[in-house]
């Protein structure tokens, strides 16, 4: 069999990373990744396997995240491939002394939330875990690096003009890898930079470090600065709080909260886990009782300005392309929304002629008609592919 060819990528602050590709473990990286092991590091050759040298070499590698399991070599995420830096595997000792530094117990404790920071000030948040009854570790960097709204492919018009609208309730939907959290942190940094308010975040964990701009942002981690996000939001309203970002609504606690804190005339932007605008509506009545729901959805139409939900797609060259559909709440689809009229809704969305609001099928025919996606990537992103049939024969639903 042929060897295997090397590559080599050059680090920030000098030095090579020489590495070859080997075939994927199942169950060690997900498919989609390829394992990349590490051969050399130069010119201070690999890094010892001590954590605290490892922590300092972090932020030098540019990596975001990093995988620590007792037994293996260190492995970063970079450039969506996991490479090895460590010279030898991670002991138990050093394991331990990790995880005890994080306030957890190695001998009783089966998994543990942490934040950490490194020797050079880096911040990670930090998930502590076993593994095949060995002790792990997972860290991402917390980003200060906040990218601007305007490089996203956001509805930026649209999204100021919801939040020109406070007091109310900003939703932004998607599934996990969605990009959620980026959206809502340079939506925070623009409002952050351009109005004077107090900002209060409740998040699990924190992703993104804001600095001071005209505002002033007060960061809460769940689990660390408060109980839980309803804690959080309970207490935030009497610390004179103009705006709240709740990290995501899981429960009837949370959207009960939410909606106290609405009426009382802040503005709220949370996220919700799920596919569509539509199925955000949906989800959100659920949390309640079948009792109280009918009240609950009346709330709901009049405090929500808007929901936005982003879908990532892979783009003509292997890059990342953000689909988005978003409904404004006003005027008929406020009424749908207390009616809990669902087909009334799934009706306007499938409009052609449905105002600055804009559904999956739509963002995905701008993208295939601007070349930036094929069409098996575009019909696979809509909910119904003949939708985007119809779409390209220029037939309208209403």
């Amino acid at each position: 069999m042929a060897a295997r060819p090397e590559h080599t990528k050059t680090l920030p602050r000098g030095g090579e990373l020489v590495y070859k590709e080997v075939p994927h473990r199942r169950g060690l990286v997900p498919p989609t990744h390829r394992l990349i092991q590490a051969r050399r590091f130069t010119p201070e050759n690999l890094m010892a396997a001590d954590i605290d040298t490892i922590m300092r070499h972090a932020p030098i590698l540019a990596a975001s995240d990093l995988f620590l399991r007792e037994g293996e070599y260190a492995h970063a995420r970079l450039d969506d491939r996991f490479q090895a830096f460590s010279k030898d595997p991670i002991t138990r000792e050093a394991m331990e002394k990790f995880w005890r530094h994080l306030g957890a117990d190695p001998a009783r404790d089966l998994d543990h939330d942490a934040s950490y920071v490194g020797p050079d000030g880096a911040r990670f948040r930090v998930s502590l875990h076993r593994h095949c009854g060995r002790l792990g570790a997972i860290l991402r960097r917390l980003r200060h690096d906040v990218p601007h709204i305007e490089g996203l492919g956001l509805p930026v018009d649209e999204l100021r003009k919801w939040v020109g609208r406070s007091p109310g309730l900003i939703m932004v939907c998607g599934p996990t890898g969605s990009g959620k959290s980026t959206t809502m942190a340079a939506l925070l940094d623009e409002i952050n930079h351009n109005n004077a308010l107090h900002i209060v975040t409740i998040e699990d964990p924190i992703e993104f470090v804001f600095e001071q701009g005209s505002s002033l942002v007060t960061q809460r981690q769940v689990g660390v600065d408060t109980a839980s996000f309803a804690d959080g939001i309970r207490s935030a309203l009497r610390q004179g709080v103009d705006l709240i970002m709740v990290g995501e609504v899981r429960d009837r606690e949370t959207a009960e909260a939410v909606l106290n804190a609405t009426e009382t005339g802040h503005l709220v932007l949370t996220t919700l886990h799920n596919k569509g605008v539509l199925d955000a509506i949906e989800r959100f009545g659920l949390f309640f009782d079948s009792a109280e729901t009918a009240n609950r959805m009346t709330v709901l139409s009049h405090v929500l300005i808007g929901l936005i939900a982003q879908r990532l797609v892979t783009g003509m060259h292997g890059e990342p392309v953000l689909l988005t559909e978003h409904l404004e709440v006003e005027g008929a689809v406020r009424g749908w929304i207390e009616e809990r009229d669902h087909h009334a809704l799934k009706d306007f969305m499938a409009r052609r002629d449905k105002g600055d609001n804009r559904s999956f099928t739509d963002s995905a025919l701008a993208a295939l008609e601007a070349g930036r996606i094929d069409q098996e990537t575009a019909r696979a992103s809509v909910g119904r592919s003949q939708d985007l049939d119809r779409a390209l024969r220029g037939v309208s639903a209403g």
